[in-house]
């Protein structure tokens, strides 16, 4: 199964408006999932298509097999 991520227009949009939505956008099978974060387990690839017709308009994405784990729930800022 192939999943993409991507991150959306809503990051200029938080900064702008002082809001705090999800700025990831997961794409598979089962549809498109805004989350705050992603866990990739295995390989994957980042991809730079400016062609790219995937109906959300965006050149740059991660792309890949592995499974992916989604993050449903805001977590501390910081690094890891």
């Amino acid at each position: 199964m192939l999943t993409r991520i991507y991150v959306n227009y809503r990051v200029k949009g938080n900064k702008r408006d002082g809001t705090d939505f999800p700025v990831l956008e997961v794409v598979d099978d089962k549809g498109t999932h805004s989350v705050w974060g992603a866990t990739i387990f295995g390989p994957s690839r980042v991809v730079y298509d400016p062609q790219n017709l995937s109906g959300v308009g965006r050149e740059v994405f991660i792309e890949t097999e592995s499974l992916v784990t989604l993050d449903w729930k805001k977590k501390g800022h910081g690094g890891s």
